[in-house]
């Protein structure tokens, strides 16, 4: 870090000439010189904010490759349940046909069911009518 300096003989001899003795001139000009260079201290050079930047470059750059490698990942992880999706399509149609299958079936059965019970009712009724009426 570079050092600002300023002249510590002329701060004297400028509060000399503005009434001040040398004691007091020696004690302010003291003072001024350890409060600059305490705050020189603090800042910051040309080469510390380069590093920085090239700190900060480094770390974008490798957020940006963790998350690119994120994306990859979900990528591959959202084709995969893509691909699994379809195959469950494919399993519902099966699934659907099979029970179009059934339900076809069984409306036939019942028809039949429906056809033997007037039958057996038409029956039933004859007996009746014979048993009552003959």
């Amino acid at each position: 870090m570079a050092a600002v300096m300023f002249d510590t003989q002329k701060v004297v001899k400028d509060l000399k000439l503005g009434g001040l003795t040398d004691g007091a001139a020696d004690a302010i000009t003291e003072a001024l010189k350890t409060a600059q260079s305490a705050s020189v201290e603090m800042l910051a050079t040309k080469g510390d904010i380069r590093d920085l930047e090239i700190a900060v470059e480094g770390d974008i750059r490798d957020l940006k490759i963790a998350v690119e490698t994120k994306i990859s990942g979900l990528e591959v992880k959202i084709s995969g349940l893509e691909v699994k999706i379809s195959g469950l399509e494919v399993k519902i149609t099966g699934v659907e046909s099979k029970l179009s299958d059934r339900m076809t079936k069984i409306e036939g059965e019942l028809t039949l069911v429906k056809w033997m019970m007037g039958i057996m009712l038409a029956g039933v009724i004859s007996l009746v009518m014979k048993a009552f009426f003959m």
